[in-house]
């Protein structure tokens, strides 16, 4: 697998023209999280082990497995 040039993804530049909705992005991004969180519970598949990759955020070798099952109310 080729690898990714450094610096190659970042989701909303740097510098003077940087992206001027990113922080709301990042506000929306917080506030589905927070709504998935309420209403699924998410498990690691058992066996499957995960292994940290550093590159310029920190990856998993080989994705991250998880068993998603909704929430009972109560």
């Amino acid at each position: 697998m080729a690898k990714r040039p450094r610096l190659s993804y970042i989701p909303f530049g740097l510098g003077p023209r940087s992206c001027e909705g990113a922080g709301l992005a990042m506000v929306e991004a917080g506030l589905v999280l927070a709504v998935l969180l309420k209403r699924f519970r998410f498990r690691p598949v058992p066996g499957h082990e995960v292994i940290p990759i550093e590159r310029f955020v920190l990856w998993a070798a080989d994705d991250i497995r998880m068993i998603v099952s909704p929430r009972i109310p109560g």
